[in-house]
């Protein structure tokens, strides 16, 4: 479901993306949260940024009017490791394919959760953009 709301001057319906911040663990889950990847995402509370060391960094999670997944990673919330292992080459990395939580999907209004499949993701500066073919990349 997408949020629309109307413009009542223009006649026009404006798209409002819906999105959720995330507190972002990388790795690979199989590997324990080694190498690349997403290991772990779940929305960050109020106080995220305060208890840094439970997260590698903080994203905001949307999706677009075109359908496709934009993740944000927010620089000032990862350390200067993190931003030069997983993020220097402009390039995002998953290891293995990775399932975004239901409680993210559920705050994007997508149905199921769905996955991200394993590849090498172009960065726009720090934003990850992935389209989504919901009946290839949907979870079972």
């Amino acid at each position: 479901m997408i949020d629309y709301h109307s413009n009542v001057k223009n006649k026009k319906q404006i798209y409002k993306p819906l999105n959720c911040l995330a507190e972002i663990i990388l790795g690979q889950k199989s590997l324990n949260c080694r190498r690349f990847g997403i290991c772990k995402m779940k929305p960050a509370d109020e106080e995220a940024h305060l208890e840094r060391s439970s997260f590698d960094c903080l994203a905001t999670i949307s999706k677009d009017e075109y359908g496709a997944l934009i993740i944000d990673f927010l620089l000032d919330s990862m350390s200067d490791n993190v931003f030069n292992k997983y993020f220097k080459d402009g390039v995002f990395r998953f290891g293995e394919d990775y399932e975004v939580p239901v409680c993210i999907a559920q705050r994007l209004a997508l149905e199921k959760p769905f996955i991200i499949p394993a590849g090498t993701w172009k960065l726009q500066g720090l934003k990850l953009c992935i389209s989504i073919n919901q009946e290839i990349l949907q979870a079972a």
